[in-house]
């Protein structure tokens, strides 16, 4: 096979992006290296020089889902408010999810943190805590937010509330409305402003 030709990183992205591309219409169990390779356009020997499994891709692009990118950074900021700038930290990460066809590939991750349990889980969201923690603050500070708990703690239990958001929309078979259902919570939680509160349409 002759394959395209790339850079080590640019292959090492469409290697991911083609996996969860034919992941989202095959799904997670059909899909093979040599399906992955084909579409691609590369050898065996290269999906192995960047990946043991297609397990691994899987876990490195959720890493990637994990990370807020700057896109996402500029649309978060965009908020007209306080509160609305923590919540879409919030959405960002379940825009990430489209539907049912990506169950599998979330349940995938959270076997892997579940069998893989210890301290380097922790860190997991460290890069949204960054994020998540001033705007928190910042909220508080605005009266927009009226629980007045430590905004860690806060950021802490509202990351915690999401993971588990995330893992009853995995046992629904991803037919839990996650928008609505973390919405709530939060707002349970995070204890807005009357006028800030969800409306759903």
């Amino acid at each position: 096979m002759r394959e395209k030709s790339e850079t080590p990183d640019k292959t090492h992205k469409l290697i991911i992006d083609t996996a969860i591309d034919l992941m989202d219409h095959a799904g997670y169990d059909k899909v093979t290296v040599d399906m992955i390779c084909k579409s691609a356009g590369i050898g065996r020997s290269t999906f192995y020089n960047h990946f043991k499994s297609i397990k691994d891709v899987v876990l490195e692009r959720f890493s990637i889902i994990e990370t807020i990118l700057p896109e996402q950074l500029v649309w978060i900021l965009a908020a007209p408010s306080g509160y609305e700038k923590v919540l879409r930290v919030h959405l960002s990460f379940i825009n990430a999810s489209k539907g049912p066809e990506r169950v599998m590939f979330y349940n995938v991750n959270l076997i892997h943190y579940l069998t893989n349990a210890g301290e380097g889980n922790l860190s997991k969201g460290a890069y949204s805590k960054q994020v998540l923690t001033p705007l928190i603050k910042q909220a508080q500070d605005n009266g927009e937010i009226q629980n007045m708990t430590d905004p860690v703690q806060l950021c802490d239990a509202a990351i915690t509330l999401h993971w588990g958001n995330l893992f009853l929309w995995c046992i629904s078979g991803g037919a839990l409305n996650r928008k609505d259902a973390v919405i709530k919570a939060l707002e349970a939680l995070y204890l807005p402003r009357e006028d800030l509160k969800y409306k759903p349409v």
